[in-house]
This record gives structure tokens, sequence and C-alpha cells, in this order.
């Protein structure tokens, strides 16, 4: 009974506050995608049942990130519009640094099929070799050209649909890029690439195309299809199917607990003791100043669900215990907000890539935290340069 008190009460109150921002904030994304993940999480766990409904006292603690998500966008949008506008690209500069990111895209992916070929078993596996062995494989001939173009659809897609826009590019190009994309992404068949994909397909059309809510929703059931097409083509009987479900979607809720109790089963010294600071963590050790830091792949948790995700709120959880928690959810509904506005208002397309990651980011907060990875401050990097290289011009487009 105390359970469904708290859910109602706490829906009411989330409810009425996403009925105010949802009414003032236009577009697809944050909003949507945090409030999708967490409902699902929060009122589909009673119904799945033991053992994947979290204590009563950790689904007060979800209310609570999931308020302190959501009141930076108060902040946010009262704050003034000081220039109603559109940043002005150079349009052929843009569409040779897209050309060029594509092209170093199929070459990267290209020479690491080479590379690995020869030492996949494809009579075993079949194309299940790219996942079951091509991983591996790839970490060991891995190298700074595959790491900074492989997959650096996130960087080339925006590109590509803010050109179509203004029509620099026809729909036939911007269809084969998509696609192109598409197979980079697939190429280790697994899901979260594939969902970026998706995600940045789909912020990038609520931005630069204008489209509703509604309609952005009903192509996410076509563009999330490729995500679902790789987890059946692994042939789970539909018992195993809905278990393997139950376990991505609710089993890092629930073990979430156990860093609460402080029964996280990986707690060891090391050089750094900083779980929240990966992309720290790393340079110092790529650097020297480090040998040790805590993995970014977690232990399996103690207890009867059997997975080492504990939710986007583990790090900050470890580090710093509820208040970590707390303020990992307001730091991230603080950028998502500011993110949103600014992309949404100047479409700079440095903003629009970084806030498709965002977006991914929370799509994936019931799992880890992305942005604390080293990936997450590289692209920040990669973004900044860009943002030179377009060197957006101080003329501006009226809205108005």
């Amino acid at each position: 009974m105390a359970i469904w008190l708290t859910h109602l009460i706490g829906i009411s109150i989330i409810g009425s506050l996403y009925h105010v921002l949802t009414n003032s904030i236009k577009g697809f994304g944050y909003l949507d995608l945090y409030g999708l993940v967490w409902g699902l999480l929060l009122i589909g766990a009673p119904w799945i049942g033991p053992p994947f409904v979290p204590a009563l006292s950790t689904q007060i603690l979800y209310y609570l990130t999931w308020l302190l998500f959501l009141l930076p966008s108060f902040w946010v949008f009262r704050q003034p519009i000081l220039n109603n506008s559109m940043v002005c690209h150079p349009v052929r500069r843009v569409k040779y640094i897209l050309w060029f990111m594509v092209s170093m895209s199929m070459l990267a992916n290209g020479w690491m099929l080479l590379r690995i070929s020869s030492e996949l078993d494809l009579l075993r596996f079949g194309w299940f070799a790219l996942r079951f062995q091509g991983q591996r494989l790839q970490a060991g001939q891995s190298n700074v050209f595959y790491q900074l173009f492989a997959r650096n659809f996130l960087l080339y897609l925006p590109m590509a649909f803010w050109l179509f826009m203004r029509k620099a590019i026809r729909r036939e190009a911007l269809l084969i890029i998509c696609f192109i994309a598409l197979l980079t992404a697939s190429l280790s068949l697994t899901r979260a690439p594939i969902l970026l994909w998706s995600l940045t397909i789909l912020t990038s059309l609520s931005i630069f195309k204008g489209l509703s809510r509604r309609r952005v929703r009903q192509l996410a059931l076509f563009l999330f299809s490729p995500v679902l097409l790789v987890t059946l083509s692994f042939n789970y009987t539909p018992a195993a199917f809905w278990q393997v479900t139950k376990v991505y979607l609710w089993g890092g809720a629930k073990v979430y607990e156990s860093l609460l109790d402080q029964n996280y089963p990986g707690y060891r010294l090391y050089d750094s003791p900083y779980y929240s600071l990966d992309f720290l963590n790393y340079t110092a050790q790529k650097t020297g100043l480090i040998q040790s830091y805590p993995s970014l792949v977690r232990d399996y948790a103690p207890g009867p669900v059997t997975t080492n995700v504990y939710t986007y709120l583990d790090a900050f959880t470890l580090d710093f215990g509820v208040a970590g928690a707390l303020f990992a959810a307001l730091t991230l509904g603080w950028l998502a907000a500011v993110l949103h506005r600014r992309a949404f208002q100047y479409q700079a397309i440095p903003t629009v890539c970084y806030y498709a990651f965002v977006n991914y980011a929370i799509a994936m907060s019931f799992m880890n935290h992305e942005l604390i990875r080293i990936n997450a401050f590289l692209l920040a990097i990669e973004l900044w340069l860009i943002h030179h290289l377009l060197k957006p011009e101080r003329a501006w487009l009226s809205q108005s």
C-alpha cells in the first residue's frame, strides 16, 4: 500500500511539472526521454514483481532525483533571450567537413575489417563473429585514427540534416549518409551505437525540421527498429527474451540499492578513488600521474538480480552517497535544459551534436552515466574544433 501511495504522490507531482514544462518548451528531447525511461522503470517495476521491485526508500530517492532533474528547466527557460536568431554556418565549408567525416569513417571501418577479418571465425559464428570476437579484436587493433573516425556519425549526421534543410544536398544523398552511419553503428552488432544513431537523427529532425513531439514519437518507432532487430537476431526464446529485457531495464534500478547500503563488491584501494571522474582518471593514468583507478565496468551485484549496471546515479553515489545522486540528477537536468534551449534557438551544429549525445546519455541512464566517460570529454574537444573550423559568421538570420 505504501509503495502505491508513493507512486501516486510521485507521479502527481512529476506529472504536474511535466504539464507546465512541455507546454512552454518546444520540441522533442530530454524531457520526453527521461520521462519515458524513468516512468517505465518506476511504474513498471511493481507490475514486473520480485526481485525487480526497489525498496520504498529507493523509490522515493528516484522520485527526488527526477524532481531535481526537472527543476533546472524552470530557471534555464526563464532567462532572457539575448538574440532571437540562428547561427549562419558557411554552407560550403559544412559540406567539405561532412564529406571528409563520412570518407574517414568508411576508411577507418574498412581498415579495421581488413585487419580483423582473418581472425574472425565466420564459419562457426557467421556475422555474429563481429560481436563475439570482433570487439576483442578491435580493441587490440585500435589506434587514434580508428577512435576518432570509426563512429563519428554523431558529428556528421546533424551536418547532413542541416545541409538538407538548406537544400544544399539532395534527399538521396541524405539517405545514403544515414545508411552509411547505420552500417558503421551496426558493425559490432551491439545496441548502444545503434541507439545513438537513432537519437542523433531524431534530435536533428526535431531541431532543424521543427517536427512536433507527436511526429518524432511516430518516427522513433521506425528508427528504433534496428535496435530491436539486433536483439531478436540472437534467437532468444520468448521466455529468455523477456528475462533479458527485465534484467536490462529493471535490474540496474534494483541493484542500485547495494550502493546505498555500501555493499558494492568492487570497493578497493586505488590511486584515484573517485568513480565520477573517469575522464580525469583516464588522462592521469595515461600521463603517468596515477597507476590505478575505478573501472567503468562495474562488478556484478550481490543478490538475486545478476547485473553489473547500477543506473547513471552509481558513480556519484559511490563517491558522495545520496548527496552525490541528487547532484548527478541536478547537473544532468541543467546541462540538458541549457543545450535544448541553445540548440533550438541558435541551431549551431556543434551544439546540436552534443545535445544529441546528452539525449543518448539520458536514454542510457537506466544503465550508466555516459557523460563521465573520457569519450564525452573527447567529443567536447572535437566539437570545439569543429566550431572553429565552421567559424560561425557574426551575421544573424532573424527568426522573427
